[in-house]
């Protein structure tokens, strides 16, 4: 094989085989003939084949023969696309940023990854989660995002109309999935599509298959959450006999019994139980808010348990907050995660007790009482608010549900316009998501609840004076008419 020439001499001599004086800025010969010197003094390489000889490290050399290399080569893993969506999706899970801590939305997530190539609506909800979580940074959303988004949905549908895979672990998981990415990235007119209803009838069939796997068992109790939460909205949605039944079939271990039975936590854990929090006290919510007359008395009950456990899971949150100068980072570190999950349960007491506040202080329009827990309790969220930030978006995700009660129950007109501003400050973080209009509705249903009981109680005074008044006058000539007015 010819080896790389060394001469530097310009092109046209090169190929005539001449001579070449390498004169600038043209050689003599080029000038000569008036044609353009290309390639003059330049030197110039040949690039050749080599093939790589590999040998192992014991391997002598002998005969001449030398070991180029003693790495062996590289093998290729085969992969595809269910490989490659969950390596995707174990990417995001190991995210260290509390920030974008996808196991906010619940702990059996990292046990999806395992289950992918089994279900097309999974796979296909897991796509789109992976493909829009970037939005969450950028506050964008691509059109990959939006066009997985919209297979997942068709998928799902497609899913639900096969009576063996629509009543599947992994069916439940997508559409819990497809809720999630929604909140990211889906439009406001999307929640025409009430995907709450269909984890309702999983939730329903599960009661009777009762599935034992321990992923099956933490999503069920995970999933029952949303469930009951859109229930007090959606009279659709019934928690009847078969939600009992189902509470019952995969109810959470008892914490250790003991005579203060208040708020444990799990030894070598950091679950904890909280009484006003447990699933049974939390499906009787939309019971109070759909039909509050008929348990008045149970409302009043939860109330001052609720308002119990909120000092007590207050004084949790203070315990476990960062020391300063450690608050500010977002590494998921075990004590920051302990500080937001303790604020995320404390959230939630107070988001209940502004719920329960508005509907008793209907029936008490008087009572002193609860005008001022609507402010002491409203500033209470205001706070959690202004602290919580530092974990948005996902890390306080809880927060615009706790700003929209406290906006329907506070009377004050200061404290509303800051609680106001406050959720137009978290309604950034997920735009489509009409945080304001759930205000309003609490607001309204407080509203009309007041009213209705102020119209029923005025009936009631007038019917009690047209009887007072026509007995009056039957018996006004015997004097008893005047004794019914001094009683009256």
């Amino acid at each position: 094989m010819p080896g790389v020439p060394s001469g530097r001499g310009c092109d046209a001599c090169r190929k005539q085989k001449k001579k070449c004086d390498q004169s600038k800025p043209s050689c003599s010969r080029c000038t000569r003939l008036q044609i353009p010197c290309i390639g003059c003094g330049e030197q110039r390489y040949k690039f050749k084949d080599q093939k790589m000889v590999f040998r192992s490290a014991g391997f002598q050399a002998a005969q001449g023969v030398v070991s180029v290399s003693t790495v062996p080569a590289l093998p290729r893993i085969p992969s595809n696309q269910t490989t490659m969506v969950a390596s995707a999706f174990v990417s995001q899970l190991e995210v260290t940023d509390i920030r974008y801590d996808l196991t906010c939305y619940g702990a059996f997530l990292r046990h999806i990854p395992r289950r992918l190539g089994t279900n097309a609506a999974l796979d296909a909800s897991v796509g789109a989660v992976t493909s829009a979580f970037s939005s969450l940074h950028t506050g964008q959303h691509s059109l990959d995002a939006l066009t997985k988004y919209i297979h997942a949905l068709k998928t799902l549908r497609v899913c639900l109309n096969d009576p063996v895979r629509a009543r599947t672990v992994d069916t439940l998981c997508a559409i819990y999935l497809i809720m999630i990415c929604q909140s990211w990235i889906g439009k406001h007119d999307d929640q025409s599509t009430n995907h709450g209803e269909g984890i309702a009838y999983i939730l329903k069939v599960a009661t009777f298959q009762k599935w034992q796997g321990s992923l099956e068992v933490e999503m069920l109790i995970t999933l029952s959450v949303p469930v009951i939460v859109e229930s007090i909205t959606n009279p659709k949605i019934q928690l009847n006999s078969w939600f009992w039944k189902f509470l019952e079939a995969y109810r959470p271990p008892k914490p250790p019994r003991r005579e203060d039975p208040g708020i444990t936590r799990d030894e070598g854990s950091d679950a904890v139980h909280i009484p006003s929090l447990r699933l049974r006290n939390l499906a009787k919510i939309p019971d109070f808010v759909q039909d509050p007359g008929r348990h008045l008395l149970d409302m009043r009950n939860a109330y001052q348990e609720l308002r119990a456990d909120s000092q007590k899971v207050r004084q949790l949150v203070d315990e476990s907050r960062p020391i300063s100068g450690i608050s500010t980072l977002p590494l998921a570190t075990p004590q920051m995660r302990l500080h937001r999950d303790y604020q995320t349960a404390y959230g939630i007491l107070l988001s209940l007790i502004m719920i329960l506040c508005g509907l008793l202080r209907a029936y008490d329009p008087y009572d002193t009482a609860f005008a001022e827990d609507s402010i002491s309790f409203g500033d209470e969220i205001i706070a959690l608010a202004k602290e919580a930030s530092k974990y948005r978006p996902l890390g306080a995700g809880y927060i615009p549900l706790c700003l929209a009660t406290a906006w329907a129950t506070i009377g004050d007109t200061t404290r509303r316009a800051i609680v106001e501003m406050l959720l137009s400050e978290y309604q950034k973080d997920f735009a489509e998501l009409r945080w304001m209009n759930m205000a309003m509705w609490w607001r309204t249903k407080f509203d009309t609840l007041r009213l209705n009981l102020s119209t029923c109680h005025e009936d009631m005074q007038e019917n009690h004076y047209k009887a007072f008044n026509a007995t009056g006058s039957e018996e006004g000539m015997t004097g008893r008419g005047s004794n019914m007015c001094c009683v009256q």
